[in-house]
């Protein structure tokens, strides 16, 4: 008999224990963190072309596209035969070889912190050592910070599209310039350029790219 009243008293004083550990974690515990929850679709600007003068059916103005390059044997034009979207686009043509280029580029002075841009084109090439599009993310004085390419393309293709994109987690971003860049020899066409813009959070899953690239801006 002894020995079971000490069995009953053992038993007793763990639920007490237990009940008082259990009663002092539901008051000291730390709040759960709430996962952050998904950005609504309709919230997230991504039918915005953030590019001017996309689809080069105007003359170049300060506001939008400038050609840079390292030599001077190119040649750039409206082509109206050649394109994909609208009555133009633009050619780029040189026959240097080695380490020269020709650039496309158009810069975005206003940049949102905490996104990702991406950057859209359509390419067609002739005879081109190397083509691809890059994004640059730059700070003071034109320093780049971070680069997103696409895949280089070569030879002669098709039209195509070409994606590069670069986030802004970096506080120092203060300007973004996308370019599409023929290097060495050949000629390429580029049409129907498009910028966009999404919170860096945000999965590319969930946006139906290919619906977008559809819309005539």
């Amino acid at each position: 008999m002894k020995n079971k009243g000490i069995i009953i008293f053992f038993l007793i004083a763990v639920v007490v224990i237990s009940a008082i550990i259990w009663f002092i974690g539901t008051i000291f515990s730390p709040e759960k963190e709430e996962k952050p929850k998904e950005i609504p679709l309709d919230e997230v600007e991504i039918t915005r072309n953030h590019l001017r003068n996309h689809s080069f059916e105007s003359e170049f103005t300060p506001a939008d596209w400038r050609i840079i390059s390292n030599h001077d044997s190119y040649v750039t034009l409206f082509d109206n035969a050649v394109r994909k979207d609208g009555n133009y686009s633009l050619q780029l043509n040189s026959d240097k070889e080695g380490d020269s280029f020709v650039i496309a580029a158009q810069s975005l002075k206003k940049v949102e912190a905490e996104m990702k841009y991406i950057f859209f084109a359509l390419i067609k090439t002739e005879e081109a050592d190397s083509v691809k599009l890059e994004i640059r993310a730059t700070g003071e004085k034109d320093s780049l910070i971070i680069a997103g390419v696409s895949e280089v393309i070569k030879g002669t293709t098709d039209w195509q599209m070409l994606v590069a994109w670069v986030r802004t987690t970096n506080p120092k971003i203060i300007r973004i310039e996308a370019a599409a860049m023929l290097m060495g020899r050949g000629r390429m066409w580029i049409d129907d350029c498009k910028l966009y813009k999404v919170p860096v959070e945000y999965p590319f899953s969930r946006i139906d790219f290919g619906k977008l690239l559809q819309e005539k801006k």
